[in-house]
């Protein structure tokens, strides 16, 4: 994944991230730099990665579970909410816990899993 996001092109203002990113010996990442990792660089790579005809069902599942979450945090983080986006958020961020349990049996879904779902007037 980390070769595979340093191959890839994208706009100059875009920083890319350092090589051994989510390794200890790179350290923390700063929220700024998940957010264009998990937003930009991953959505690339795994789309190219796990959305090819050669990725097996699992990595094709994987694969929708993580854009469900990216769009789940994406809807959720806006400055502004509508209750169409609301209601986006809520679909997207179940499918993700939906399909969390399918595409990670060892992961337990706990209530806190579900805050912010379901109660479109506190987002």
């Amino acid at each position: 994944i980390r070769e595979d996001i340093s191959k890839t092109y994208i706009p100059s203002w875009m920083s890319h991230p350092l090589r051994n990113f989510g390794s200890p010996s790179h350290g923390k990442l700063k929220a700024d730099e998940w957010c264009t990792i998990c937003t930009v660089h991953l959505v690339i790579t795994l789309g190219r990665l796990w959305g090819s005809l050669n990725a097996t069902k699992r990595q094709k599942q994987m694969l929708k579970n993580f854009f469900h979450l990216v769009s789940a945090v994406q809807l959720g983080s806006r400055k502004s909410m509508s209750k169409d986006r609301a209601k986006a958020f809520d679909g997207h961020m179940f499918d993700y816990l939906r399909t969390l349990g399918t595409s990670f049996e060892h992961i337990t879904i706990r209530s806190d899993h579900m805050i912010g779902t379901g109660h479109p007037t506190s987002l």
